[in-house]
């Protein structure tokens, strides 16, 4: 397909696809949408990049199918320089959440109609940054799966201490030594000291202050 001329009121887009029947399709939808001008294709990201640097594009549309590792360092390399928006396959959250890792803008599955993407651009030509809302709705429930396993994790890890070893972490967070705890639990200095080091141990903690600061960190103590 040949890049159509843009006009000054126009937003400038370069869509990158390796599969060449979905790229000159889409292209050509593109380039009927109101307010878009298609100023040209590539099958690689890397020479995408480099043609939407010289075409002076203000959007860059990726297909993300097939993109291999190098995609995200490239992403994030001209998402500071102009609109990023990735084609992504449906379910793939993990892809989503390295794509937003690395500062694209906008993110639309594949199979979505077209009225979407075109939406999409509008809102990452206007710089803002959008998560179509089939992708929206998998990512918010990927990460309260994630939330929910963190919790669950917190709460296991909290039993790799024995009942005694808390109370002398919680001692230890009001900064008490070794002979105050043994004077509060009623056991010897070398007993508490014990109990200290195997808390270190068991938290792979440096010291007290690593220790306290773990604890608290996984919401173990108020």
């Amino acid at each position: 397909m040949e890049a159509t001329r843009p006009r000054a009121d126009e937003k400038r887009l370069l869509l990158v696809s390796p599969q060449r029947l979905f790229r000159d399709c889409l292209a050509e939808r593109l380039a009927e949408a109101d307010g878009f001008t298609v100023v040209g294709v590539a099958d690689d990201l890397l020479q995408g990049v480099a043609e939407a640097r010289r075409g002076a594009a203000h959007l860059l549309v990726v297909d993300g199918n097939g993109l291999g590792e190098r995609a995200f360092d490239l992403l994030a390399g001209v998402s500071a320089e102009l609109g990023t928006v990735v084609l992504g396959a449906r379910g793939a959250v993990t892809d989503l959440r390295r794509y937003a890792a690395a500062g694209i803008h906008g993110f639309v599955y594949r199979d979505m109609p077209l009225d979407e993407l075109v939406v999409t651009l509008t809102a990452v030509a206007r710089g803002e940054r959008v998560c179509g809302p089939g992708s929206a709705r998998d990512l918010f429930c990927r990460l309260s799966r994630l939330g929910r396993r963190e919790r669950q994790d917190e709460r296991l890890e909290v039993l790799t201490l024995t009942p005694r070893q808390m109370e002398v972490l919680r001692l230890i967070t009001r900064g008490l030594g070794n002979e105050q705890i043994a004077c509060q639990l009623g056991l010897s200095p070398h007993t508490v000291k014990n109990h200290v080091h195997n808390i270190l141990a068991r938290l792979d903690a440096r010291d007290r202050a690593e220790a306290v600061a773990h604890a608290y960190q996984r919401r173990w103590l108020p």
